[in-house]
């Protein structure tokens, strides 16, 4: 049998079969290596896309997608795109109704939304538009406008007259946005961002709606959970249904996606539109070889102490159903950054990092190569601070920190500077929310080990800490408590001698030294970065993106399976990956009663998630997976694990977006939840609810 017939049998096996595609995600995830293939360094060389496909709508790539695809695109079509997905806190969605009916993933709306304490593991579905649940926290926002502003910053820019450059240009930015601003209606918002490495600024026009409501959300156990996270294939079926109204009634609409119920097929050219967050593909490799030995090592030991405490008393607390939401978000940023970390600790992608950096000095000369030794210079003085950063990065990450201990800092500013006194007392302790003793207490543990083990080198200071208790301070201090440590500083009645502000007397000198400095070094190299950006971008010559912002995209791409150690990942899941994934003991929870015995209709083979090789960067929930007509055939919910990697270069042999396949959503609504009102709504235009 010739290669292309085994491939051919394989996949098609793959495809087919049930509980045995489960057992090949498992294996895949866990072999290695994931991120690039075992060769010799000397045969590694660069691609055309390492720095990404991500292209922005203020400048689209219609000549490189006619002539990749033989797609057909211009304004017209940009302008479909553009007005069909909207931005939702942290995450993308796709309007598939003239009313105002908006397709995204399930973990983009607000755990618990649309049920009470009782009814948690239960799915959510308003049959009725007046049943439809408004949710407090979350907004839609549409890219009505999109202007190239380059010419208004740089002559605001020759206004200023500035001597540092960078500095002028950024301030322009900010300024002409406040101006713009001003200019529109309450409703609506600009952003300025800079893009081409920094060469162009564009001003997008956001359109805000505050009225959201929830549809339709299923059961948490058909979602993917931390387990699921960046594994393909993967059997879940997260999506969700939410409804953007205008003053009280819903959001009339010219433009929004059609569904094509057929999906697409493998090879089809499909483009992922959405608001991707920042990368690092702009850095070297130099710095990024300080993310793999500092930063993220750090990053992932924090993440695992707090995750590890939440996890001892997220079901003691009163307020037990928000701490297992945040022990999940953590779970999840913790399995992100450790995939990350171990991409970074790839020899085959942190040597193609080192040939991207090799290849721009042979390009850009000496230009490239002042920039890039300014870097490695800095790199090795930030090397200097490890001790110092290992020390205190739970003070520069507080989302992760004791509560009384960032209270304690807090005061203990506003106590030693009059001037801040009477900001201190208010928004800042405000801004620090309640803790379980039990975590504070660990937490703070955890801080007085670091603080003992990296920053002890002299006997005093060493004595010092090791006379602190953390259970103590959290059972004796006033600023364990958040409206005791409020009213206390505002009345200045916090004692000197509180064991809080007495650790924090103990360490704020040397933390206000390190925070000063640490803080300059990052400044200057954001600044060597935005330089560097911009001299990647002209040698590239083409109007990819390196993301600084978290602004509309393009990015394209075909459907596409993909080679792992030597087996073979299919383009498409069906649902009898989900079902066989649920009767797999220890995997996963059982299925609802629901999906146990859904309707006859019901159709196992129809596919569940596709995979396609396009580049949402640091990643996109809930935005539209779009065919050459601009069809929706896909919501993305995910990445493969290789697409951790995507933060610091793309890769598009192994980098795929995981999305929950039309056919999916269809069939799920339709034969397991009979919301047949919805199906309707969302493929003829047409509304049967009330």
């Amino acid at each position: 049998m010739n290669r292309s017939a085994h491939v051919f049998w394989v996949l098609l096996l793959l495809l087919l079969a049930g509980p045995p595609l489960v057992l090949s995600a498992q294996a895949q995830d866990r072999s290695v290596p994931r991120f690039g293939p075992l060769v010799s360094p000397d045969t590694v060389q660069t691609g055309p896309f390492d720095f990404g496909r991500l292209w922005s709508f203020a400048h689209p790539p219609v000549d490189y997608v006619e002539k990749q695809y033989r797609v057909s695109g211009g304004a017209r079509g940009i302008q479909h795109a553009r007005l069909g997905t909207v931005r939702l806190p942290d995450c993308s969605g796709a309007l598939v109704s003239p009313q105002g009916l908006v397709l995204t993933a399930a973990r983009c709306v607000p755990a618990g939304a649309g049920r009470d304490e009782q009814q948690q593991g239960a799915a959510f579905y308003a049959e009725d538009q007046q049943d439809e649940q408004p949710l407090e926290t979350l907004f839609a926002e549409r890219v009505v406008e999109v202007r190239d502003v380059t010419g208004q910053v740089d002559s605001l820019v020759a206004e200023e007259g500035s001597a540092e450059q960078d500095t002028s240009v950024g301030s322009a930015a900010v300024q002409l946005q406040r101006r713009l601003q001003a200019e529109v209606p309450d409703q609506q918002s600009v952003d300025v961002v800079p893009e081409a490495g920094g060469e162009r600024y564009v001003a997008y026009y956001y359109r805000r709606y505050d009225d959201v409501r929830l549809v339709f959300r299923p059961e948490p156990q058909v979602q993917a959970g931390v387990q699921e996270m960046l594994t393909y294939p993967q059997h879940t079926w997260g999506v969700a249904i939410l409804r953007i109204y205008e003053d009280g009634t819903p959001l009339s609409s010219d433009t929004h996606f059609e569904l094509r119920p057929q999906g697409a097929r493998p090879g089809d050219a499909v483009f992922a539109v959405g608001f991707p967050g920042d990368t690092y593909r702009a850095e070297t490799y130099q710095q990024l070889a300080f993310r793999r030995d500092v930063t993220h090592p750090d990053h992932v030991a924090r993440l695992d102490n707090w995750t590890t405490h939440v996890q001892h008393v997220m079901d003691t607390t009163a307020t037990r159903s928000l701490w297992r939401q945040r022990f999940r978000e953590g779970q999840g940023e913790l399995k992100r950054t450790r995939a990350q970390l171990e991409s970074l600790q790839n020899r085959y992608v942190m040597t193609r990092l080192q040939r991207r950096d090799e290849a721009l000095r042979r390009e850009e000369g000496a230009r490239a190569s002042q920039v890039m030794e300014e870097l490695e210079t800095l790199q090795a003085e930030k090397r200097e601070y490890v001790d110092r950063y290992q020390a205190f990065s739970f003070l520069l990450h507080p989302e992760y920190s004791s509560a009384t201990l960032q209270r304690a800092l807090h005061a203990y500013q506003a106590m030693n500077d009059a001037r801040s006194r009477s900001e201190a007392s208010g928004s800042p302790l405000q801004a620090v929310s309640a803790q379980p003793p039990a975590l504070d207490k660990a937490l703070l543990a955890d801080h007085l080990h670091r603080l003992q083990t990296h920053l002890a080198v002299d006997s005093v200071l060493a004595q010092r800490l090791a006379q602190f208790n953390a259970g103590e301070i959290v059972e004796n201090s006033v600023l364990s408590e958040p409206e005791a440590a409020q009213t206390a500083l505002r009345n200045r009645e916090i004692p000197r001698d509180d064991p809080a502000i007495a650790l924090m007397t103990a360490v704020h000198e040397e933390y206000a030294a390190f925070r000063d400095d640490w803080t300059e070094l990052q400044s200057r190299e954001q600044r060597l970065t935005d330089r560097l950006s911009a001299i990647r971008h002209r040698s590239l010559r083409r109007p990819v993106r390196l993301p600084r912002s978290r602004a509309l995209r393009l990015a394209d791409g075909r459907i596409q399976g993909y080679s792992y150690n030597g087996t073979l990942a299919p383009p498409f899941t069906t649902f009898y990956g989900l079902y066989g994934h649920h009767s797999t003991p220890g995997e996963a929870q059982a299925l609802p009663e629901r999906w146990q015995a859904p309707a006859n209709a019901f159709d196992r083979s129809t596919p569940l998630t596709t995979v396609a090789s396009t580049d949402l960067g640091a990643g996109e929930y809930g935005g539209p997976l779009l065919n050459s007509s601009l069809q929706l055939v896909g919501i993305v919910v995910d990445g493969n694990v290789q697409s951790a990697a995507g933060t610091f270069l793309f890769l598009p042999r192994r980098m795929r977006s995981v999305s929950i396949d039309i056919r999916g959503v269809l069939e799920g609504l339709s034969d397991v939840y009979e919301a047949e009102a919805l199906v309707q709504e969302m493929t003829t235009d047409s509304v049967s609810r009330r």
